[in-house]
C-alpha cells in the first residue's frame, strides 16, 4: 500500500485550528516577546486542546511528507516557539 495516511486538506486544516487558537491565546496589546511567550506557554501546557493539536501536528510532521512538514520547517510563531522550547538556534 502506498499513498499518504492523511489527506492534505485535513493537515491544513489542523493547521488552521492551531493558528487559530493561538491567536486567542496571546493578549490583544501583547509585545512581540509577550506574544512569543504565550504561544511557547500554550504549546506546552500539558494536556490542553492547543498542546494536544500541536502534538499531533509534530507527529504527523514527521510520519508524513506533506503540509505539516513544510509549515513546522518555515520560519513561524509555531516553528519560532519550537525552537525556544527546544533549546535549538533560529
Amino acid at each position: 500500500m502506498t499513498g499518504r495516511a492523511v489527506s492534505e486538506g485535513y493537515e491544513q486544516r489542523l493547521w488552521d485550528e492551531l493558528n487559530l487558537l493561538l491567536a486567542g491565546a496571546v493578549p490583544v496589546d501583547a509585545t512581540p516577546a509577550e506574544a512569543d511567550d504565550a504561544v511557547a506557554r500554550a504549546l506546552t501546557v500539558p494536556l490542553t486542546e492547543i498542546s494536544d493539536l500541536y502534538e499531533r501536528i509534530k507527529r504527523l510532521a514527521l510520519t508524513e511528507r506533506g503540509y505539516l512538514r513544510e509549515r513546522m520547517e518555515e520560519d513561524n510563531s509555531v516553528t519560532g516557539a519550537r525552537r525556544r522550547i527546544e533549546g535549538t538556534p533560529d
